[in-house]
């Protein structure tokens, strides 16, 4: 039987301060839910019964799907945080191949353990996106670009859109592919 989202124990509680190399969250947990939040704001969510979020992940997923006639086979993302947007697609893309890459090894493990990452069967790789970018030759059927650090006070983009950056984002997409960010 499924324990109700109102119940005492689904209620969501504070139980860490992280600080990394490179941004500052907390864990918020549930029996039922993992929340990593910045200044109150969800910035990775996790259900361990429901995929949709009925925040802006579930946004990102649709957009994947906004490409190709057929399904599509590959997946970049960039910016994994807790792999939200990730488990939302496997359930909808279940033989899809998912790369993601995340400059934040901490983060990429809190993942991991409070947030069920390995579920998704994604291929991790951490470092910096925009280098790995740079020097990809691989293609995707879809490319989504999420990548955003958790500041002191709100999630903040670690580099603007520029004509190099877009250059590289279109390189890695797959003739007739979709980009989302």
């Amino acid at each position: 039987m499924k324990q109700s989202d109102t119940t005492p124990a689904a209620r969501l509680r504070r139980t860490a301060v992280v600080r990394t190399d490179y941004q500052n969250f907390e864990i918020w947990k549930s029996a039922l839910a993992t929340e990593f939040r910045v200044s109150g704001a969800t910035h990775a969510f996790h259900h361990r019964h429901r995929f949709l979020t009925g925040l802006a992940w579930d946004m990102l997923a649709a957009a994947a799907l906004l490409g190709k006639k057929e399904e599509p086979r590959s997946l970049l993302m960039l910016g994994l945080a807790g792999g939200t947007t990730l488990r939302l697609l496997r359930h909808l893309l279940p033989a899809c191949r998912f790369t993601a890459l995340d400059i934040d090894a901490q983060m990429v493990r809190l993942a991991r353990r409070h947030m069920a990452l390995d579920a998704t069967g994604v291929e991790v790789i951490v470092g910096d996106a925009y280098a790995w970018l740079r020097a990809n030759r691989r293609t995707f059927d879809v490319v989504i670009d999420d990548i955003y650090l958790a500041g002191q006070t709100d999630v903040f983009r670690a580099k603007t859109m520029n004509r190099p950056l877009l250059a590289n984002l279109r390189r890695a997409i797959a003739p007739g592919g979709a980009c989302s960010r």
